[in-house]
């Protein structure tokens, strides 16, 4: 993009930081406000590292932590995806705010070719996609934009949040420097610097100010109170508590049972009777030949089952006994299974 006055650069400028701040609209007169400073206090960090560890009583496995969690639990996984999509919605859109008849504020869509060339060049749709990934899953995310000579910004991506580390804040509590590594777990010794901008106060002109080719813009979602580096999901209680642990333990338990109980529709049991009355020869047969037939009778039997077979008969045989009493030679005994109602809760 050309270095001008006109309407589309100033307004493309103000759009790259508005998107870097996840869509909150940047008024140019607002943030021009001089002698205003926030106050930041100064964590103490053990250690002599440069970086911040995102907790210092476990230093970077907090992060593996969080991984492990998310591939443990796919309904999580899912929400934070669907979470992510919902904020991304349709994707970024541009225009002002005008005041219709009534005095009611109303959002008026522009066009301008400028603009949409920068948003299709810097991929935007993309880089949202991934900030609000990290975001969702961290509560942290970091936008990396690349300011060409011109002064605008040409390039932004996202730098993937688990491999980023806040340098410590420095003499005034600010967090002026981000450094990236994928070997934390090494002890990040390739890791990279940036500058990093403070996202709260007039972003556009420390990025000016700064005259970096790179510099990183921290997207930071408001968590659990009290973090001064990184923010706490509100979900991150799940982790070290015993919610999951006892959901784990259900599931192991009816994977045991589904792999070693034994599920049984129906008891049948058969006098003998039935079997000499029906078969002669029945005591005289060898133990193998009474096999065969009581697989047969076994089938036939379960070839009831179905909803092909509803509505069918099955017989069976009464015999009396030495006071003409009747009595069957078939008991079919229906049995509970539990096993098929279990479930997670």
């Amino acid at each position: 993009m050309r270095k001008d006055k006109n309407k589309s650069e100033e307004t493309a400028n103000y759009l790259g930081m508005a998107v870097a701040e996840t869509f909150v609209t940047v008024n140019k007169k607002a943030s021009v406000l001089t002698g205003v400073k926030s106050t930041t206090p100064i964590v103490k960090t053990a250690g002599g590292m440069e970086h911040a560890a995102w907790f210092e009583d476990d230093g970077d496995a907090f992060i593996s932590n969080i991984q492990k969690f998310l591939r443990e639990d796919p309904e999580m996984a899912s929400f934070i995806d669907t979470y992510a999509k919902s904020l991304f919605s349709g994707g970024i859109v541009y225009g002002s705010w005008k005041a219709d008849a009534d005095g009611q504020l109303r959002f008026v869509r522009l066009i301008d070719t400028e603009i949409d060339d920068w948003l299709e060049r810097t991929d935007i749709n993309h880089y949202l996609y991934e900030a609000f990934i990290d975001a969702k899953t961290f509560y942290n995310a970091w936008a990396e934009m690349q300011w060409h000579g011109s002064g605008n910004v040409v390039c932004m991506s996202v730098q993937d949040a688990s491999f980023c580390r806040f340098g410590k804040q420095n003499a005034k509590g600010k967090k002026d420097t981000t450094y990236v590594s994928a070997n934390w777990a090494d002890g990040g010794n390739d890791k990279i610097a940036y500058a990093t901008i403070d996202p709260y106060f007039n972003a556009l002109k420390q990025f000016t100010d700064l005259k970096k080719n790179v510099v990183m813009f921290p997207l930071v979602f408001p968590g659990i109170p009290g973090q001064s580096y990184y923010q706490l999901q509100p979900w991150i209680g799940l982790i070290n508590g015993s919610i999951l642990e006892l959901y784990r333990l259900q599931v192991e338990f009816m994977k045991y049972y589904l792999e070693n109980g034994m599920t049984l529709k129906y008891h049948v049991e058969i006098d003998e009777d039935y079997f000499t009355g029906k078969y002669p020869k029945w005591r005289t047969l060898k133990h193998e030949e009474r096999v065969v037939i009581l697989q047969a009778e076994v089938k036939a039997f379960n070839d009831l089952a179905g909803v092909d077979k509803s509505g069918q008969t099955l017989i069976t045989m009464l015999k009396k006994d030495n006071k003409g009493n009747q009595y069957s030679t078939w008991k079919i005994n229906i049995i509970n299974n539990k096993l098929g109602e279990m479930k997670v809760n």
